[in-house]
């Protein structure tokens, strides 16, 4: 059995690994700002697009509740399959929910 006398010092490049930890601080903080702005301004335009002003803030509500049920299965998903494949999978979800809520008449007149 052959054994190393000395341990083997490993010194690696580290740009790769500065370079992804200031691609995902970017991120993260763009994405913090995003949350910022739709929680600010969704009310507003609620307020002006609800018929009610009862229902001004429930879309958002309906965004954060569903956030919240979503964060366990997500979760389940990562950790039976991978993160990528629960990335795609809420990003597919994202994508559907964004083609249910889009209408064309809406888009026309604006």
């Amino acid at each position: 059995m052959a054994v190393i006398a000395e341990p083997v010092i490993d010194i690696t490049d580290d740009r790769l690994a500065r370079r992804n930890a200031v691609v995902l601080a970017v991120a993260q903080a763009l994405a913090g700002g995003n949350n910022t702005v739709i929680a600010a301004t969704t009310g507003i335009i609620g307020s002006i697009l609800a018929p009610d002003p009862a229902l001004a803030t429930l879309p958002i509500s309906v965004m954060v509740l569903g956030m919240w049920s979503g964060t366990i299965p997500v979760g389940m998903l990562a950790k039976a399959f991978g993160r990528r494949f629960a990335l795609q999978t809420g990003s597919a979800f994202g994508v559907f929910s964004g083609l249910v809520s889009y209408r064309p008449s809406c888009a026309a007149r604006f």
